[in-house]
């Protein structure tokens, strides 16, 4: 199988700055390199799903979750927990 080549750029955070901590690198990949990478994360994402591996609290990385569902169900949680304190006696 033949490899695919990458090249890396850097970019200036800020403008007019010559420090090596205000570049930021990106990949350049040809577009096998991004269609074999997305086969790639499409199979294990399956694997993980299908061997159920993965947290239901995983919200990164998911479909149909992201940081927002992450944030309802905290506050979800934190509701019922307030509401399961007010009905003690």
């Amino acid at each position: 199988m033949k490899q695919t080549s990458v090249t890396y750029k850097y970019i200036q955070k800020k403008a007019n700055s010559c420090e090596i901590s205000d570049l930021r690198p990106i990949s350049i990949n040809s577009v096998k390199s991004k269609i074999n990478d997305k086969a790639a994360n499409q199979q294990i994402v399956n694997f993980l799903n299908v061997n159920q591996l993965l947290s239901e609290r995983q919200h990164g990385y998911r479909h149909g979750k992201s940081t927002a569902t992450a944030v309802l169900n905290i506050i979800n949680k934190r509701i019922d927990k307030n509401e399961k304190k007010s009905c003690m006696p």
